[in-house]
Formats: structure tokens, C-alpha cells, sequence
């Protein structure tokens, strides 16, 4: 739509990533707790779905469902019990509606798994550092620019690791919300247009 033809092979998300990850390490038995691009991502990189009410798994992966089942959700909390590695696609706590509103994210899901077993999962996704690095790796770059709209993981994820970053102001954080913030992007667009109408400001001072 804006002239960035993107194949697909270009295109990282934190279910490929959780798979890619999830595979280098020798793969396993999981139960997903997610959508149909969580459990294809991990059944391309090799590693076996279970569906149904399994005794014991190898891994619990959990991301963004809009299908969830409280049948699932128990599934998930005894396997974790049972000694499955919690692992999480991303932790986001919300993402943008289609009206603006918040919506709840795979972060919410899981922290209801947190709040039932008291294990805390590994984190592929933003703000967490395999992410980037398998996007980075994907394009071969070396000076990346990380754009995104959440200043607690798009941003602070990539300043971290000591890249340049572009604030969005078309979904999650505002301008009310940048001036709060402990996290700083090098850069703030009212959306990714910016980039082609060489419309974005360079963020100065703490």
C-alpha cells in the first residue's frame, strides 16, 4: 500500500521468531495456546502441536488468541504446574482496536497463567532482545531504524540494544503519553507515512 513490496520471507512476527528460537534448541512437544500463525509458525520450524488436554508437554506457547477457551486456559495453567516451559510470544497488554479501543493482547493471557501457577514465562517478543535480533538477522542490515507504537516495547526493546527507534502516534501511546515516559524514541511521526513525506521530528532532551 505504501510502495514497500514485502515478501514473505522478509516479514519477521514473534511467532516465527518463538519458532525459530523454540527449533534452535531442539524443539519438542507443545501446547499452544494461540492462533492459527502461532501453531503454524511452530509447526513449519518442526516442533509438534498437540491439541486436545495432553498430560505432558515439552512447552506451553502462548500468544494472541481470539479463540480462547477457558477449557484452554486450564490446560495451559496444568501443564505449566506440571513442569512444560512457559514461553510467551510477546507480552503485549493491549493492541489497537479497529475503533481505537485497547483490546486485550497475549500479555493479558499471560498473566492469567502467571496469576494461576506463579511461573513467569521466557519472552520472545518486543521488548525482549530475540526479536530484534532475528528481524536484524532476516534483513542483514546493520543500522537498523525500529519503528513501532508502544513506547514500553517497540521503543525501549530497541533502544537497549543502541538502535535508532520512530514513534508512531497512529496506535497505542500518544504525545501525553511520550512526554511521561521514561523511554525516549529518536524520532516522532503522526504514522508510518511520515517516512515518505520526510515528515518526522527528532526527539531532544530527557
Amino acid at each position: 500500500a505504501m510502495g514497500m513490496p514485502s515478501p514473505p520471507e522478509e516479514v519477521v512476527t514473534s511467532a516465527t521468531a518463538t519458532a525459530d528460537l523454540l527449533a534452535a534448541r531442539g524443539g519438542g512437544t507443545a501446547f499452544v495456546m494461540g492462533g492459527d500463525g502461532v501453531v503454524g509458525a511452530l509447526t513449519d520450524a518442526g516442533l509438534q502441536v498437540l491439541d486436545g488436554e495432553p498430560e505432558s508437554v515439552d512447552l506451553v506457547v502462548v500468544g494472541i488468541d481470539d479463540d480462547l477457551t477457558y477449557a484452554a486456559l486450564r490446560t495451559a495453567c496444568l501443564l505449566v504446574q506440571r513442569g512444560a516451559r512457559f514461553v510467551a510470544t510477546n507480552a503485549d497488554p493491549t493492541f489497537p482496536g479497529p475503533r481505537g479501543e485497547l483490546w486485550p493482547g497475549a500479555g493479558a493471557l499471560v498473566a492469567a497463567i502467571t496469576t494461576a501457577t506463579g511461573v513467569e514465562p521466557e519472552v520472545v517478543g518486543k521488548p525482549h532482545a530475540p526479536l530484534f535480533d532475528a528481524a536484524l538477522h532476516r534483513a542483514g542490515g546493520t543500522n537498523p531504524l525500529v519503528i513501532g507504537d508502544r513506547l514500553d516495547t517497540d521503543i525501549a526493546g530497541a533502544a537497549a540494544l543502541g538502535w535508532d527507534t520512530l514513534l508512531v502516534l497512529s496506535g497505542v501511546d500518544t504525545e501525553e503519553e511520550l512526554a511521561d515516559s521514561p523511554y525516549r524514541p529518536t524520532y516522532v511521526a503522526a504514522d508510518v507515512r511520515a517516512l515518505l513525506l520526510d515528515d518526522v521530528v527528532r526527539v531532544t532532551g530527557p
